[in-house]
């Protein structure tokens, strides 16, 4: 039995599907059946985000883009937008994202960036009466609790950095918490100029230029 080659496609769009192998009608030679939606011309060979789509009214084949589930960017409000339908991009879109939206993303990832080391930075350790203390957070809320009582008991002492029992009387113990306010003011303005230069930055170069 002969049979032929057709070829399905989807009957809304005209997209092609697949194919499928016709026998020939043994009672009609040279009659092929094939199901609805389908052709015996054969399609166009296609390339990468491209799909051949048949038209029944004008009986043959074309080749649309596809870009159905790809992002592109409007390139003046860097509004992103999915393709969800075969053919191209509206007018204004493409997939690179704008410079302004480049931007904006390595502004955003900079800023979190410097945060982090501002994190960092107020919590290093602060030299202090020929020594250096612990500044990080669980120190610090054990020395504001410490101070909360007004004075310290005879004999007190602050443990360093190198776990050395430093004595200390009540104003040194302030002195330690100002010493751990003066790195942490610094370290804040620090963040707001760098935040500025980041602002004001008007390439990704510019923007990634601003480090801690």
């Amino acid at each position: 039995m002969k049979t032929k080659i057709a070829y399905l496609y989807d009957p809304m769009t005209g997209e092609l599907l697949s194919q499928y192998e016709a026998h020939e009608s043994p009672l009609e030679p040279g009659v092929f059946h094939a199901p609805e939606a389908s052709t015996f011309k054969k399609p166009p060979a296609i390339q990468v985000d491209a799909v051949a789509v048949f038209d029944a009214v004008a009986n043959k084949w074309a080749v649309m883009p596809d870009l159905r589930g790809q992002t592109f960017y409007d390139q003046v409000s860097g509004g992103p937008l999915v393709i969800d339908a075969l053919g191209a991009a509206p007018s204004g879109y493409a997939a690179a994202k704008p410079a302004m939206l480049l931007i904006a993303e390595a502004q955003s990832a900079r800023i979190a960036a410097l945060t982090t080391a501002y994190s960092a930075a107020i919590q290093m350790p602060v030299a202090y009466m020929s020594t250096t203390f612990q500044a990080d957070e669980s120190s610090q809320l054990v020395l504001t609790k410490t101070l909360v009582a007004g004075s310290v008991p005879a004999g007190f002492f602050w443990m360093d950095e190198g776990n050395t029992q430093v004595p200390m009387t009540f104003a040194q113990l302030k002195g330690l918490a100002g010493a751990m306010l003066i790195q942490g003011q610094a370290a804040f303005v620090r963040l707001q100029t760098l935040k500025d230069q980041v602002r004001a930055a008007v390439t990704v170069a510019d923007v990634q230029a601003v480090v801690w």
